[in-house]
């Protein structure tokens, strides 16, 4: 992973995007075009929108379509506020899976080329 966002540079060999040498690429856009799933999930103390969509690039139809994709879009009609519903310390008002399936909403609505997981 580390080699794949640039985070540290190839001492050997290339790593091939869509035909592209990623060395060759800026690593805004490269890191942009990539996402990965923590096992671990990350959620911010703010909203859940806030949580699925951090940069505010999605309206609530796209974010309604992802959190559909991922199966909590009947949890999300039942949440206090729904997408503005607040989201506690680390997300301890979702369970596990429920944090797991927010951070691959998260994910998706960035449209990645590359989405990976990390273990």
């Amino acid at each position: 992973m580390n080699a794949l966002f640039r985070i540290v540079e190839l001492a050997e060999g290339k790593i091939f995007i869509s035909g592209k040498d990623i060395a060759g690429l800026g690593t805004h856009i490269l890191r942009s075009n990539l996402a990965i799933i923590p096992q671990d999930p990350v959620l911010f103390s703010n909203t859940l929108r806030y949580n699925i969509d951090p940069f505010g690039q999605g309206d609530d139809a796209e974010i309604l379509d992802i959190l559909k994709k991922v199966q909590l879009d009947k949890f999300i009609e039942s949440f206090e506020g729904g997408l503005d519903g607040i989201v506690a310390e680390g997300g301890e008002n979702f369970s596990q899976g429920q944090r797991q399936l927010i951070c691959i909403a998260r994910a998706l609505l960035r449209k990645p080329k590359i989405l990976g997981k990390c273990v």
